[in-house]
């Protein structure tokens, strides 16, 4: 995988505690999944409940894509669907900075913190062809060019669920419960806590979803102001791989 930038390296995070990747602290991946990341054996092991239904749905994924090499649309042609799925996950471990800050936007956190618990940040991508003349070299600069914003918005969650495929809904749904439930016990004890949210990730020409939990090591005064042009500023710095 091409390294993180700093920024990025220090918002990926356990998925337990959320303590973030450093010098001192390396995230290990959870050996089913290879996606949720964690700081310790301890932290996995309390986490295991919460991310049991999203572990299984990542292995069904990962199975089912490794089973249908070619990919429906011609603009991936050179890629399998295993190819691409490693570069979707390099790609958001790239944009995590990015994510959470426009994710702290979309969701209007500063003005209504209750939306972390209730909505969810969509956002579609699409596959950027010019950015590779065959499978991606594993270089920072060309991970962040592989895709585009096709679009994204804030929507409830009880109103994109229909339109998940059903194997998808669990994970999705048990994951959204935990971090809700996370936020909640931060924000009981500071009250003035950001919390955590999640962005769903779409690559169109293949319907890859993701999901991505978004953490803001934040207190709610040290917000940004809203910018209401956050889509904009989301799409130009994909546009120019900018992470943050």
């Amino acid at each position: 995988m091409p390294p993180l930038a700093p920024v990025a390296q220090h918002l990926k995070q356990c998925q337990n505690c959320f303590k973030s990747e450093s010098d001192e602290t390396h995230l290990q991946c959870c050996s089913y999944c290879k996606r949720a990341h964690y700081c310790s054996k301890e932290c996995q092991k309390a986490d295991w409940k919460a991310h049991k239904a999203q572990c299984s749905q990542n292995r069904e994924t990962r199975k089912a894509m490794k089973a249908a090499p070619e990919l429906p649309s011609t603009a991936l042609k050179e890629f399998s669907n295993a190819a691409l799925e490693v570069l979707t996950k390099n790609w958001v471990q790239q944009y995590r900075p990015l994510l959470s800050i426009t994710a702290l936007h979309a969701l209007e956190l500063k003005r209504t913190p209750a939306r972390s618990l209730t909505h969810i940040l969509v956002v579609y991508l699409s596959f950027a062809q010019k950015a590779f003349a065959s499978a991606p070299p594993p270089d920072s600069e060309t991970v962040r060019r592989a895709f585009t914003l096709a679009d994204a918005h804030v929507t409830l969650l009880a109103d994109i669920l229909p339109d998940i495929s059903s194997h998808l809904r669990p994970g999705l749904q048990s994951t959204f419960d935990a971090i809700a439930r996370r936020t909640l016990t931060l924000r009981a004890a500071d009250p003035g806590a950001v919390g955590f949210a999640l962005a769903l990730l779409v690559v169109r020409e293949c319907s890859l979803v993701r999901l991505v939990p978004l953490g803001a090591d934040m207190h709610h005064k040290e917000l940004p102001t809203w910018d209401p042009a956050w889509k904009e500023t989301f799409a130009k710095c994909i546009e120019r791989g900018n992470v943050f």
